[in-house]
């Protein structure tokens, strides 16, 4: 269960059609992403496309091709 941070969301919302870098950055296991998860929900419940949204997970096996590609080729 995430714990409803909307005072931050409220705070990146103007920033997310801008083209500009956005960094996310704190403590480990601050919550960011948490952060991230809460703003999926909020973009995809607004009306935006999930084609429209990128989550990568690089802790998920699912990426490993991306981290050390050489390692995992033998595999």
């Amino acid at each position: 269960m995430l714990i409803k941070r909307n005072n931050i969301i409220e705070n990146i919302l103007p920033f997310v059609d801008r083209l500009l870098i956005k960094v996310l950055n704190g403590l480990r296991r601050s919550g960011k992403s948490s952060i991230l998860e809460l703003l999926k929900e909020n973009l995809l419940s607004s009306g935006k496309s999930p084609d429209q949204i990128v989550s990568i997970n690089f802790e998920s096996m699912q990426y490993r091709m991306w981290l050390r590609p050489k390692i995992y080729m033998i595999w």
